[in-house]
């Protein structure tokens, strides 16, 4: 397994990645309906973009094929003490539990350290089965928010690191 920083040539499997734990982890959570629609050809536009962009996005590689990734950043809520942000952490399924997304996790956390976007927040469905994770990994519930997908709303928490 090796953790590195994603190229262009990685945005089609980032974007696999990202519909595909999409639809394994929310599926019975998200309606159908929803998850249905993602679209692997439009995550790689955003995937890509972001690469471009400069974006680091850590990649975690197994025999030559991607089956993770994690992404962070500048806090898109400009109204908090919490200056940075993880935005993304994906990881198939079958590769969960190995300690893989924690290296991704502590990989982010690095990127955010070095750019001083500590302490840092992130979003997670109340009832993303991996919340369990965020919360191993110190995060703290600070406040909630509903989110609408396709008419079924869900909570969303958001989590902070000190």
């Amino acid at each position: 397994m090796l953790i590195r920083l994603a190229t262009l040539d990685d945005a089609p499997a980032i974007a696999a990645v990202h519909v595909t734990s999409w639809r394994e982890t929310y599926a019975g959570i998200i309606p159908a309906s929803y998850l249905e629609r993602l679209d692997i050809a439009e995550r790689q536009k955003i995937w890509t973009k972001a690469i471009e962009g400069g974006q680091p996005v850590h990649v975690a590689v197994v025999d030559d094929t991607v089956v993770g990734f994690a992404n962070g950043g500048k806090n898109r809520d400009k109204d908090t003490p919490y200056t940075g942000e993880l935005y993304a952490i994906y990881l198939l399924k079958a590769f969960q539990k190995r300690g893989i997304g924690r290296i991704l996790f502590d990989s982010v956390v690095a990127d955010l350290a070095s750019e001083r976007l500590l302490p840092f927040v992130t979003w997670v469905l109340a009832d993303n089965p991996t919340l369990d994770f965020y919360k191993h990994t110190g995060g703290r519930i600070i406040r909630d928010q509903d989110e609408d997908f396709d008419g079924r709303t869900l909570k969303e928490l958001q989590l902070a690191w000190t």
